[in-house]
């Protein structure tokens, strides 16, 4: 994988263990499912080191692997979790919060 920039060690070192993860991934005896959902969590850090063509890569295999997953599957697990309900009010609370700030100034 091919960093760019200035990239710290520990940037690094999580890149070339992403890549190990990924492989482990592939090479797993998992079920299409479970390979999308760990592929997606790699994709994530991928996107949080600034990689968005490895997240993209990874999402896009994801899909390939268990296809349907992100409209089907991962909407079913996100719904199952027990603290997505409390994320979503949180997400709702701040931006009712950032609009009343934002009509506030416009006043």
């Amino acid at each position: 994988m091919k960093l760019y920039g200035d990239v710290s060690e520990s940037d690094r070192k999580l890149a070339e263990d992403l890549e190990i993860l990924e492989k482990k991934v592939d090479n797993g005896a998992f079920d299409p499912e479970s390979k999308a959902k760990m592929l997606t969590c790699l994709a994530h850090d991928y996107y949080l080191l600034d990689c968005e063509e490895e997240g993209y890569r990874l999402l896009n295999k994801a899909e390939q692997i268990c296809p349907g997953y992100f409209k089907n599957v991962m909407h079913t697990q996100i719904m199952a979790s027990d603290g997505f309900d409390l994320i979503v009010k949180n997400i709702a609370l701040k931006l009712v919060s950032l609009t009343i700030g934002h009509l506030k100034d416009k006043a």
